[in-house]
């Protein structure tokens, strides 16, 4: 699970002040260098009676991409010949990357990283730990993977493994086990005919999601993702 995913998107590499000259400057950056190899043409399948064009083929990897229609056959063509073509990092870097992985490079996307979590910190509400109270807390690079109990176990931790004191941590918030009655529903009317939903009744998939409530809620199942709108603030030394 990504638990940055609600930090605050940065579009583009990360950029403050900048003029047109220099934006252009960033986005020329993000263009393949002078002299990069070319990717391979795309394959063109056609039918070995009629000759009849029906898909283009990654030059590399194989992937196709049909012509269904006339107006297919430029998208197709275009799909495969960007397939496996190097794309620029996002970060402006200029180092080129597999389309297919992660669309900056480990430095770029530790910046980007710092970069959204510094701007939510900003926005964040600043708890002591006595407002805070007692609760699980998360910090990217301490904990049970950024996760603990509480803010002193996350310090006795740090403290064990001879890691810095951090600065601030994450306040959490429950996420609790949840089953959706309609997507149940859905699921289990795939291979029924169309109207099968139709003969249950809108009363009949709220007793439905009554009873789905309550057995998830016996389950006693919770999981706790960092709450960016909160931070608490850790004092120098430990009080007392």
């Amino acid at each position: 699970m990504d638990v940055l995913s609600d930090l605050p998107i940065l579009e583009g590499p990360v950029v403050r002040d900048a003029d047109p000259a220099e934006q252009a400057a960033h986005e020329q950056a993000q263009q393949p260098p002078p002299g990069t190899p070319a990717p391979p043409k795309p394959l063109a399948l056609v039918t070995e009676d009629e000759q009849r064009l029906v898909a283009y083929a990654c030059g590399k990897c194989g992937t196709v991409f049909p012509v269904w229609k006339d107006g297919d056959r430029l998208q197709a063509v275009e799909f495969a010949a960007a397939c496996c073509a190097p794309v620029p990092c996002l970060g402006g870097c200029g180092m080129l990357l597999s389309p297919k992985g992660l669309r900056r490079c480990a430095p770029c996307r530790e910046q980007y990283d710092a970069e959204r979590e510094r701007a939510a910190y900003e926005k964040a509400a600043k708890l002591t730990p006595a407002q805070y109270g007692d609760g699980m807390v998360y910090r990217k690079g301490y904990g049970d993977d950024g996760y603990a109990p509480d803010l002193d176990s996350l310090l006795g931790q740090a403290e064990h493994a001879g890691i810095p004191r951090p600065a601030y941590v994450w306040a959490c918030k429950p996420r609790p086990f949840k089953l959706d009655a309609q997507d149940i529903v859905d699921a289990g009317l795939q291979d029924h005919h169309d109207d099968a939903a139709e003969g249950i009744s809108d009363r009949a998939m709220e007793r439905l999601q009554e009873f789905l409530d309550l057995w998830c809620k016996e389950q006693d199942i919770t999981t706790w993702d960092p709450d960016y709108s909160r931070v608490i603030l850790v004092p120098a030394e430990a009080e007392g």
